[in-house]
């Protein structure tokens, strides 16, 4: 977790951010009427609202690059409305749509802004999904199996390279094809 004394410390060294990867997120899995708001409120402040703020923070050092990118990790959760994901599928819908907004407000000082969708993806986090929900959100994949992380990586190094200069304000599905 960051520290604002940490970032103060960035900008006391004059550093130029070229790349900021936002990968927070805890889940929780419960219908409506099971979710409390007090769950709803820390989903949210995880999953977006900590995500914005070190954007917000870190915002002159990316301004520096000439051409720098933020790549948020959102979830397939966040763009597809399974029974029981209401907190944990909205923080990821909201800052996806975040995304969109970033990428139009930022592309003026040549920031890009991506994210990165990826159906269920072999973590701890994923460990302690539910089997039920687990195997249903695989199945719906025509790969048939979950996400790895070397994967996410592998799309995030693309999005933070030189070859995807062109790339801004895009939700890339990693789902292995979902049938949704």
């Amino acid at each position: 977790m960051y520290t604002k004394k940490k970032i103060q410390t960035l900008y006391k060294k004059n550093i130029i951010l070229d790349v900021l990867v936002n990968n927070a997120g805890i889940a929780s899995g419960s219908v409506l009427e099971m979710t409390s708001s007090k769950n709803l409120k820390k989903i949210f402040e995880v999953n977006f609202f900590s995500q914005i703020r070190l954007i917000q923070l870190l915002i002159r050092l990316l301004k520096k690059s000439k051409n720098s990118s933020i790549i948020n990790l959102g979830s397939i959760s966040g763009l597809i409305a399974e029974r029981g994901t209401l907190a944990y599928g909205s923080s990821k819908a909201a800052f996806m749509f975040a995304t969109k907004v970033m990428a139009n407000e930022l592309a003026a000082y040549k920031i890009r802004v991506n994210a990165i969708a990826p159906n269920t993806t072999k973590t701890k986090m994923l460990d302690k999904m539910e089997e039920g929900a687990r195997n249903f959100l695989i199945g719906q994949s025509f790969l048939n199996r979950e996400c790895f992380t070397y994967e996410v990586a592998d799309l995030a190094l693309y999005l933070a390279s030189d070859k995807s200069t062109y790339l801004n304000g895009q939700i890339i599905r990693l789902d292995g094809g979902m049938k949704n």
